[in-house]
């Protein structure tokens, strides 16, 4: 068995490619931008879609370094990466994902937190004066706490459609 260091590393370009064809492989329907940030950094983007944990599941292990916030020191991570038939050690350093979500898919993560927490999302719709002021009477978190932490883990490759949701509501 060859040593992590036997295999030749990827050029950052070379690796840009391979991220790229490994998201469009795995989540072929949905559109991401991967640009170069750096020498050896990525930044991937997308609207709607899949959320960070499912694309890092599938693209995490082209990223090299990593950030140790106990130690304050950058610490280098080495996975091998096939590419093109090929066995590799990725040419990334870090990569950055930010997903954006539609209005549509924001309208969505909100009306399952109304129908979760049984509120009217007419009477508090989401991004209203309302949305951002009032808290939440049942629990300790914000109206805009769960929905951050609701749209972090919401991911829409399965999810309900706005439509399928909206019938749900009304049927309450």
């Amino acid at each position: 068995m060859k040593s992590i260091k036997e295999y030749p590393e990827l050029t950052p370009n070379e690796s840009g490619k391979a991220i790229r064809a490994e998201l469009k492989s795995k989540f072929p329907n949905i559109k991401f931008s991967v640009k170069k940030d750096g020498a050896n950094t990525y930044g991937v983007s997308w609207t709607d879609g899949p959320n960070s944990k499912e694309v890092e599941n599938s693209i995490g292990r082209f990223r090299g370094k990593s950030f140790n916030f106990n130690t304050g020191m950058v610490e280098n991570i080495e996975y091998i990466v096939e590419y093109n038939g090929q066995f590799y050690r990725s040419g990334v350093g870090y990569l950055f994902l930010k997903r954006t979500l539609s209005i549509e898919a924001k309208d969505q993560i909100w009306n399952s937190i109304c129908l979760e927490w049984h509120l009217d999302s007419k009477e508090i719709p989401y991004g209203s004066d309302a949305f951002c002021a009032k808290t939440n009477p049942y629990d300790t978190h914000s109206y805009i706490q769960l929905f951050n932490l609701k749209s972090t883990d919401t991911s829409f490759l399965k999810n309900l459609s706005v439509t399928d949701v909206n019938l749900r509501l009304n049927a309450v």
